[in-house]
């Protein structure tokens, strides 16, 4: 790969998956209500569980961004980071700087 650091890029999906895991581990906490039980007053609970819609969209938002992260390092790990899924070409700096988890050129996304 041209200048990309990818020692540093890995850093930073190291990082990016050590938050995500932490991220997942505070919504399922706030799915298993670790902060107390259901409340008992009916307006409250109607708001508990549409917090709990949007806790299961947030969740599954970080999940797939987690495999994202993870087979971004798969690929670091077996040499093919920075190629495109698609055409095989690499992708650019620009494109592996905004989004090291990246698996399509511009061209191809």
């Amino acid at each position: 790969m041209s200048n990309i650091n990818v020692k540093q890029i890995k850093e930073t999906l190291e990082k990016e998956k050590a938050s995500l895991i932490n991220q997942l581990d505070a919504l399922k906490n706030d799915k298993t209500r670790k902060g107390g039980a259901i409340s008992a007053d009916w307006p409250d609970q109607a708001q508990e569980v549409e917090n709990d819609e949007v806790v299961d969209q947030l969740e599954t938002l970080e999940l797939n961004k987690l495999k994202d992260v993870e087979a971004a390092l798969t690929r670091i790990e077996n040499g093919s980071y920075g190629s495109c899924a698609v055409c095989q070409n690499e992708i650019s700096e620009a494109r592996i700087r905004a989004v090291p988890f990246a698996t399509k050129c511009i061209n191809c996304s």
